[in-house]
């Protein structure tokens, strides 16, 4: 258990079961914070929030419980919404061979190596599948990995949402709606999703021949106009005819693999943030050479990091997670 989580199991300890008179104790999950009720009676959360457990401080140094937001601050005193006005969001969409993530790994443990990124929160959804593990980042680190977790550059004015696991399909909406609300609420000026699709899906006609094709898709909200690199650094995804997933101005947006992309920019519309989607084409395998790719073009566009200039950082910082990644090398010696 984390330190900052200590002091939250402590005062839920403390609060006995009001609605069966046995004395049982709340328990909670110590890594998602979520109340579940007693350990004896099993009370609902409903009834833990009539207790006032879930909307309020409840001690000195403990997390605010917000059961209306997906986002849990780590601890008090964290950035509120109203501090992220403005801010760039990069959210990675769970896609083919995982390219976001891996993006995105490179991305936050760069920026942890430059001491611009800390971690300030964790999205919390029934819709997410449950994941917890050690540091990602840093050998013997003391943060916990979760299934999403949110990492702030202050003086970039980013945020960094790193989701892990899949979603629920039954929950899937509510959390694109919850996530959609949230940023909405903190007036983040864009939200840049990154997604993967397969190759074999790539119009032919519109292949560029790059090896690592990116093209973008905006939601309607986005302004083409006031982002002009778009227009230079991708194409957008073209629309294809369903039956010979051919261009066709009258088609659909055909992207398989994508992932939540398409869900995630429709419900950013319904609150009016402006959102862009980026796709890397690839197909399964060893997929660091394309996350490489994908987080150098994030980085030109975003202007995040400057190799030649930002101290100790001279290029990718590769996590410590991805040690071993595809096993031990083979020994040279069998060539």
């Amino acid at each position: 258990m984390g330190p900052h989580l200590a002091p939250l199991t402590q005062t839920l300890a403390r609060h006995e079961c009001h609605r069966h008179d046995f004395g049982h104790r709340f328990r909670s999950d110590v890594i998602f914070l979520r109340v579940f009720g007693c350990e004896e009676c099993r009370c609902s959360a409903h009834t833990a929030r009539t207790l006032g457990l879930c909307n309020a401080f409840m001690s000195t140094n403990t997390v605010t419980l917000d059961t209306d937001s997906v986002f849990v601050p780590i601890a008090s005193g964290s950035s509120g919404d109203n501090e992220w006005s403005e801010h760039t969001v990069i959210y990675g969409c769970v896609s083919v061979g995982n390219v976001p993530q891996l993006a995105i790994d490179l991305l936050v443990s760069t920026l942890i190596e430059s001491r611009e990124c800390r971690l300030v929160g964790h999205l919390y959804s029934p819709a997410l599948m449950p994941l917890s593990g050690p540091d990602p980042y840093r050998f013997g680190g003391q943060t916990l990995a979760t299934s999403a977790q949110v990492f702030e550059c202050k003086a970039r004015k980013l945020l960094i949402i790193q989701q892990r696991t899949p979603l629920y399909k039954e929950s899937r909406q509510q959390f694109f709606d919850s996530l959609a609300k949230w940023l909405s609420t903190a007036g983040v000026k864009r939200v840049v999703l990154l997604s993967s699709s397969f190759i074999e899906h790539l119009v032919e006609a519109l292949d560029s021949g790059d090896c690592y094709p990116i093209k973008c898709l905006p939601n309607e909200t986005h302004s083409r106009a006031a982002d002009q690199t778009l227009a230079t650094n991708w194409r957008a995804v073209a629309r294809v005819d369903p039956f010979t997933l051919q261009p066709s101005p009258d088609g659909r947006i055909h992207l398989p693999g994508s992932g939540s992309l398409k869900e995630l920019l429709k419900s950013m519309d319904k609150t009016g943030v402006s959102a862009i989607g980026l796709v890397l084409y690839c197909s399964e395998g060893d997929n660091r050479p394309h996350s490489y790719a994908f987080a150098n073009a994030v980085n030109q566009w975003l202007s995040l990091i400057d190799f030649k200039t930002t101290a100790g950082v001279k290029t990718w910082i590769v996590p410590f997670s991805w040690r071993h990644l595809f096993g031990e090398e083979p020994p040279k010696e069998i060539y």
